[in-house]
């Protein structure tokens, strides 16, 4: 007798031993360590009196510290504008949502952590700050995974991160360019690549990099990055976002929901976060915005031209 049963995320069905698979649990990893940070921006070597090799890792900000600013900065700007916090809710003015999102993030991740300690006993939370508990709660995948509740927990989360995602995108008013490919600053008497990320206002046609000073045209920068990503292969967390900042609204459950019905298929696979567990499947972006324009949503062609 097999015991394996459906996993319990919302929109998934793939047979595990744990609560959640290992999939819905690797997107949910990602997910907590996006509200903390953005990824590696630069590792600096500095050579210490004594000889010795110090590194300092620069990181990009997080989805937490995004959202502190988007909210700091429509405060100053104190736009009248409204966005719809549920559907089927009237608009609220933009302060009062996105600070409405916030208090469901920060709620969301205590709330969790404070479920992790009670279920197991040995670990303990760090301070109360929402990414480093959600930096916390994510070098924990094989706990996440068997929580009794873990479904719920995936549910919520990725949900409010979504949440904080559509604040932010919202605030800015801007379209992603891709990274500067252009030279930074000077290390250790090299000069390291600058790859800040390029943000441009929709009626600009130059960008100019915020690190380095370089401009780039930006309908070709887009159409450049969009056509270089199409091969970019990730999780269907990772994808979805992705293809977001091309013009395609896709979540990472009809991703999912498409694999199982045959219409899109894993490129590569890459190591699952536990010893035993099994490898993760990857997969490409063209071939999500491929299904999604032949389902009627808005295609990247469209999206570069618009």
């Amino acid at each position: 007798m097999s015991d394996h049963h459906p996993c319990t995320a919302p929109d998934c069905a793939i047979p595990t031993t744990n609560v959640i698979c290992h999939h819905c649990a690797g997107e949910l990893v990602e997910t907590l360590r996006r509200l903390a940070h953005g990824g590696v921006e630069r590792i600096r070597v500095h050579t210490l009196p004594d000889g010795t090799l110090h590194h300092a890792t620069d990181m990009h900000p997080g989805l937490c510290e995004e959202l502190d600013t988007t909210l700091t900065r429509q405060h100053k700007i104190g736009k009248g504008v409204g966005i719809v916090v549920r559907a089927g809710e009237k608009p609220v003015p933009f302060h009062e949502a996105a600070s409405e999102i916030k208090w469901v993030l920060d709620h969301t991740i205590d709330s969790w952590a404070g479920e992790m300690c009670r279920v197991y006993t040995h670990i303990t939370r760090p301070a109360p700050v929402t990414a480093q508990v959600a930096l916390w709660l994510s070098t924990m995948p094989s706990l996440l995974a068997e929580h009794p509740l873990a479904g719920q927990m995936y549910d919520e989360i990725t949900y409010a991160t979504r949440e904080v995602w559509r604040v932010i995108d919202r605030g800015r008013e801007r379209i992603y360019a891709g990274p500067c490919d252009g030279l930074g600053v000077v290390q250790d008497n090299e000069q390291e690549p600058c790859l800040t990320d390029l943000v441009a206002d929709p009626e600009w046609t130059v960008v100019t990099c915020q690190g380095c000073g370089r401009q780039y045209d930006v309908t070709r920068r887009r159409q450049w990055m969009m056509h270089d990503l199409q091969n970019y292969l990730g999780s269907s967390a990772k994808v979805s976002l992705i293809v977001a900042t091309m013009g395609v609204t896709i979540s990472a459950a009809t991703i999912r929901k498409w694999v199982q019905r045959g219409k899109i298929k894993p490129r590569a696979f890459e190591p699952s976060l536990k010893v035993d567990g099994q490898p993760s499947p990857l997969y490409r972006v063209g071939d999500v915005i491929e299904v999604a324009a032949g389902g009627g949503q808005q295609s990247v062609i469209t999206a570069v031209s618009a």
